[in-house]
């Protein structure tokens, strides 16, 4: 995914070749950030935050696969960009989270918090990260691109490895997608495993006197009521789903009058519906 980087700047400096817009561009580049990290609390709100990390890689690997056909328009190529960095930027916000479940769930699992031993594993495949950043400088010095860059100036050649950068910024954002697939932690799983992980808190801090009785039938109290709140979100999802299923339903006490009405208007699309 690290391609992408090249092509704005690329596409910046050698396609576009004026500093004033240039300047205007970058800072609105940077509004796309913007865009996904305030958008991202919303959207997790209605689809998890799994589905819209394979959202945003996809939409991500879609965007940067078509400047494959935009080099020559560099509007085109910067709108895509646009996109492109508008999705990635989800990530900042879905990412931390994502590895703050996967540390809860750890502990709902097995009592034990380890967040040093996960920061440490998380060093440990960085090394990864850094292996595939050979790609990139690989392919471009094959293709001839040494330490000439003016050859950049030429848009064929420029054009050519823009193509190269876009199927390998494709590649690599559909690759992302692979690892949430398996991801199967979803938000009402997420809601009933922190009410019980405070539950044992509670428990705990009873059981060792840090806090009173009251505190504690207070706090259970607050966790029902929570409880109580999402099965009755749950219910009216499904009244809603089923509703959805069924639009036409018959008004009670008029059964026997929408048959006669079918067989009267048989031949009629109304009387089809009816």
């Amino acid at each position: 995914r690290n391609a992408s980087s090249l092509i704005v700047n690329w596409v910046f400096i050698y396609q576009l070749q004026n500093g004033v817009i240039m300047g205007l561009l970058t800072t609105l580049m940077g509004t796309a950030s913007l865009i996904g990290m305030v958008g991202a609390p919303i959207i997790v709100r209605f689809i998890g935050k799994r589905n819209l990390n394979i959202g945003s890689n996809i939409l991500f690997a879609i965007a940067y696969g078509l400047t494959f056909f935009s080099t020559g328009s560099f509007y085109v190529t910067f709108v895509l960009i646009y996109i492109a960095n508008a999705a990635n930027s989800t990530s900042i916000i879905t990412g931390p989270a994502i590895n703050a479940d996967i540390l809860d769930y750890h502990q709902w699992k097995t009592g034990k918090r380890m967040d040093g031993f996960f920061c440490n594993i998380g060093i440990i495949t960085s090394v990864v990260g850094m292996a595939t950043g050979f790609v990139i400088p690989a392919v471009t010095e094959s293709y001839g691109l040494l330490t000439n860059y003016d050859v950049l100036y030429e848009a064929g050649f420029r054009g050519n490895l823009v193509r190269i950068l876009a199927v390998i910024s494709f590649i690599g954002g559909l690759a992302c997608c692979v690892p949430m697939i398996f991801y199967n932690l979803s938000e009402k799983k997420l809601r009933v495993m922190m009410r019980e992980l405070k539950q044992r808190t509670l428990d705990a801090d009873l059981e060792a006197g840090d806090i009173t009785q009251e505190e504690y039938d207070e706090k259970v109290k607050e966790l029902a009521e929570q409880e109580a709140e999402d099965k009755a979100k749950e219910e009216k999802r499904k009244a809603k789903k089923n509703k959805n299923k069924n639009p036409l339903q018959p008004i009670p006490g008029t059964q026997g009058l929408c048959t006669n009405v079918y067989r009267i208007n048989k031949s009629t699309e109304w009387g089809k519906l009816v």
